[in-house]
Formats: structure tokens, C-alpha cells, sequence
């Protein structure tokens, strides 16, 4: 239409139709631009009408991006904390696991140190036992000889015990011994219905039932009979054929004063004749001060009694050994004895009280005795010191302490 109105314009140049024509032309123009305007217009509204729901979509969108962020930081943060515990846990797990291992570790050194420990203890009680088995057939030995010895004598001994002079000599100390019973002790001293032969008889039976049952009482025999003269001689035949280590051997100690309540010499005699340490001790020891007495046996045949001085004395007193170990062996005393006239061996030691305040005045000091057995297990050391008053003019003798003079004496 527009074409066509333009065309008429062309043609009719110059004429109020023209004009006319324009005129229509220019308003029908702005017709097509209102229409266009309002056609822009209305799609701008339609366009801010999406952009108001596409806002409102995107804050939503926003705010459901900002949950999830959220949520996404918590679950990374919870993710984190599981994780620090996680790796806290394997950590934890890493160092129990170390532990356990190390413990491991200890408990096999510690079985080991037990199995070493085990194995090793195992061979001593083997070498013990074994050392056991091979005494016991020792002293089965020397038992079996003992009976011996009791039978090769028998019929000599009978003899004399059938004496009653004799027998009521031997009889009490027999039971004092333990080799009789009170019965046969009765019968042997006030039983006149029976003969001094069958008293005899029976006195003999029991000794070899005594002896039988404990041959090392064989000992305790000889040192009954050598005590009593009927029987000296038979005493040292039986002496001579008993085992070593079955023979009786005799000590006594005496404390022969050198200063008094001071200081003392202690002298420990051995021999294997009590009645000769006896005579020995009236007829030449003079000062002296009698301790203890005691009888023993050696553990070996080329064994030695040993004085063991191992605690340290009372404050204020000293115990020196004159020579150490503290020892008499078994063939010294044997020996000794069979020179004419007999020896005796011995063991010195000197013991001094200090003149300190606060020194204790009484000495009590255990002895023990190794390489033997005794009928007393220790030698107690006896001494009281005497008062001096401080302007009283005196010797102060110097209180060397045991391990001190034994140290001297090694050097």
C-alpha cells in the first residue's frame, strides 16, 4: 500500500494531491513506528517481567548456592575432623603397634634371659645332684667301712665290756653320747640279775645297732673309749681303721689375758685326743679364760676347718687374725699329734677394746666354721671391756676393724 502511495506521489508532482499523499504517507510511517514502539515496548516489559523472574530465580539459585557452599564447608570441615582423627587413630594405631612390637621385643629377651637363666640353673642342680650322688656313694662307702671297722673290733671290745669295771666306766658317757638307751644304761649300772657277761652282750648289741644305723657315731665311740684308760688302746686301733672323714676331731678355745679387760689372745686348739687338749690346757696354759669347746668331722679327707671372722664387731672393739684364711688342716692335726710330745695346731687372734666413750662394753661376736661339721653350728665370742677412768694412764691399742687387717695381711 505504501508502494503504491509512493508511486502516486511520483506521478502527480507539483499538485495538492501530492501533498495530500505525503502528507498520508508520512502518518501512516508513523503509525508503522508507534506500533513498532509499542511492539519494542511491550517486549521490554515482557523482557523485565523475565529478568524480575529470572532475579528472583538467580537469588534463590544464590541462596541454594550459599546452603550448599555451607553445607559443602561443614561436610569438608566434618570430613577434616574425621580425617585429623583418622590420621590421629592411625597414629595412635602406629604407636601401639610400636609399643606392642617393643614389648614383644622385651618379653623374647626376657624369655631368654629365663631360658639362659633356667639352663644354667638346670646344670648346677645337675652338677649338684651329681656332686650329691657321688658324696652319698662316699659316705656309703665309709658307712659300709665304719661297720667294718666295728666288726674287726667286736669280739675285742665284747671282751672288755664284759668287765664290769670297765663297762661301768664307759657306760654313762655311752649314753650321754646317744649310743646306749636308759634301759641298757640301768641294766649295765644297778640290774644285778643279770650277768656282767650278758650285760656286756647286751651293751654291745645295741652299739652295733646304733652304729649300723648311724656309722659316723663310730666317732662319738672312740671318744668315749679313749677317755677312759681300760679302753685307750682299743680306741686308737679303731681310731687308726675309721674312715677320715668319719673321725672325731676336737677344738677349744681359750682367751689368755695380755691386758686386762683390754685386750685378749684368742687361741682356737685342735687335736683329735680330748683328753690330751685337757691335760695340755692345765699343765701349760696359765691367764687363760676357757670358751667354747666344740667336736667336729671334715667334709674331705685332705680337708681344713676354717674360722670365718665376716661381720664387723661392735663399735669400740677389733678382731685381728694373725694370719689369714683362718684355717688347720686334717693332716696338720694328725700329724701334731703323733709327735712326742704332741702338738697342738692352733689359730691366733687378737682382740683389743678401745678406750672411746662410746664404745659398747660387751663383745659378742659370731664365729662360723667352714669345711666341717660341728655339733655347733657357731664359736660366740664373748668379752666385756673394763671401765677406765679418763686420768688413768693407759696403752690405747689402735681398733683395727677385721677387713682392714685382712686387706694388710693379703697385701
Amino acid at each position: 500500500m505504501n508502494q503504491q502511495l509512493y508511486a502516486s506521489v511520483y506521478s502527480s508532482q507539483g499538485t495538492t494531491e501530492q501533498l495530500l499523499i505525503s502528507r498520508t504517507i508520512q502518518l501512516l510511517n508513523s503509525e508503522e513506528e508507534l506500533a513498532s514502539i509499542q511492539q519494542l515496548k511491550e517486549k521490554n516489559e515482557k523482557l523485565e517481567a523475565e529478568m524480575k523472574v529470572l532475579s528472583g530465580m538467580k537469588w534463590e539459585v544464590d541462596q541454594l548456592r550459599t546452603r550448599e557452599m555451607e553445607k559443602i564447608e561443614m561436610l569438608q570441615e566434618k570430613i577434616s575432623v574425621q580425617g585429623m582423627e583418622i590420621l590421629k587413630k592411625e597414629s595412635q594405631q602406629k604407636q601401639l603397634q610400636k609399643f606392642l612390637e617393643e614389648k614383644e621385643l622385651e618379653r623374647k629377651t626376657e624369655l631368654q634371659k629365663i631360658d639362659k637363666l633356667f639352663y644354667s640353673s638346670l646344670q648346677e642342680k645337675d652338677t649338684e645332684l651329681q656332686e650329691v650322688i657321688q658324696m652319698q656313694q662316699v659316705n656309703d662307702t665309709q658307712y659300709l667301712q665304719a661297720k667294718r671297722v666295728l666288726l674287726e673290733h667286736f669280739i675285742e671290745l665284747s671282751v672288755a665290756m664284759a668287765v664290769t669295771p670297765n663297762r661301768l666306766s664307759v657306760v654313762k658317757q655311752l649314753f650321754d653320747s646317744g649310743l646306749v638307751s636308759e634301759t641298757n644304761l640301768h641294766q649295765a649300772t644297778e640290774d644285778d640279775t643279770v650277768s656282767g657277761i650278758e650285760k656286756g652282750a647286751v651293751l654291745m648289741k645295741e652299739l652295733k645297732a646304733f652304729i649300723n644305723e648311724r656309722p659316723e657315731l663310730i666317732s662319738s665311740l672312740v671318744a668315749v673309749l679313749e677317755e677312759n684308760e681300760a679302753f685307750k688302746s682299743i680306741a686308737k686301733r679303731i681310731g687308726k681303721d675309721i674312715p677320715p672323714t668319719l673321725r672325731m676331731y676336737y677344738g677349744q678355745v681359750l682367751y689368755v689375758v695380755k691386758t686386762p679387760g683390754l685386750e685378749w689372745l684368742m687361741r682356737v686348739i685342735f687335736d683329735r685326743d680330748l683328753s690330751r687338749i685337757k691335760t695340755y690346757i692345765n699343765d701349760k696354759i696359765k691367764n687363760a679364760e676357757l670358751g667354747d669347746f666344740f667336736s667336729f668331722t671334715f667334709n674331705d679327707a685332705d680337708g681344713y676347718i676354717e674360722l670365718c671372722f665376716n661381720e664387723m664387731p661392735s663399735k669400740g672393739w677389733s678382731i685381728r687374725p694373725h694370719k689369714t684364711p683362718v684355717i688347720a688342716s686334717r693332716y696338720d692335726i694328725e700329724e701334731c699329734g703323733n709327735m712326742s710330745p704332741p702338738q697342738f695346731p692352733e689359730c691366733l687372734v687378737t682382740i683389743t677394746a678401745t678406750l672411746d666413750i662410746d664404745a659398747i662394753k660387751e663383745l659378742n661376736y659370731p664365729v662360723t666354721m667352714r669345711g666341717v661339721k660341728s655339733n655347733v653350728e657357731k664359736i660366740n665370742i664373748v668379752l666385756t671391756s673394763e671401765t677406765v677412768q679418763k686420768d688413768q694412764t693407759t696403752t690405747n691399742y689402735p681398733a683395727t676393724q677385721i677387713s682392714e687387717s685382712n686387706d694388710d695381711q693379703q697385701k
